[in-house]
Formats: structure tokens, sequence, C-alpha cells
């Protein structure tokens, strides 16, 4: 399969042309920016499988799943908060919040 590298202002002059091309032949196109790659244009093929089908098979290792996590590991993964400001909410304006267009609410 071919690769073929195009510049922005290229591809903006011939953008539909180029389109076709990847549709009738499936090569890639890179469209560059002062020669750097920065967009690939490829055919799009549809992936039919479920999530978990595209995962199985991901798993590298799995030791023991149900070995409890020590303490020491969550202090490496937790986010201390300063403080945490709420602000009162009325029904009223909660449900006039999620209304509809063109619905009314009259309490």
């Amino acid at each position: 399969m071919n690769t073929e590298y195009v510049s922005k202002s290229r591809f903006k002059a011939k953008a539909l042309e180029l389109l076709r091309q990847v549709e009738a032949t499936g090569e890639v196109v890179i469209v560059t920016d002062k020669g750097r790659p920065t967009v690939e244009v490829r055919r799009y093929k549809a992936d039919k499988r479920s999530p978990l089908e595209r995962l199985m098979g991901s798993v590298i290792e799995l030791a023991d799943p149900f070995e409890p996590v020590g303490d020491d590991d969550w202090l490496d993964t937790v986010v201390e908060i300063e403080e945490v400001h709420f602000m009162p909410l009325d029904v009223a304006t909660a449900i006039e919040s999620t209304r509809l267009p063109g619905e009314h609410f009259s309490p």
C-alpha cells in the first residue's frame, strides 16, 4: 500500500480528488504542515465487533485480580482536594433547567 504526502495547500486545492483517490485505491494520504505530518487520511473501516470483543486478548498479564490493594498503592493515586464549594439549588430551578424547548413549568 502506497502512502502519498501532500501539503495543506495542495490538499485544500485537491481535497475532493484526493478523497476519491483514497476511497478508490485504499491508499493513505498524509497531509503535511511545513513538511511535518499532521493529518492522515485513510479509507474508513467499520469494526462491527462489540467493545468487549475488541478488548478480548488485550490483557497482557492478570496475576491475581482478587488480591486486595494495599494502602500504599492507593496513596500514590490520591488527589487532595483543598476546598469544595456547593451552590444551593432550589427545586423549581432544577426542574426549569431540565425542561425541553417549548415546555413550560408552573409550580
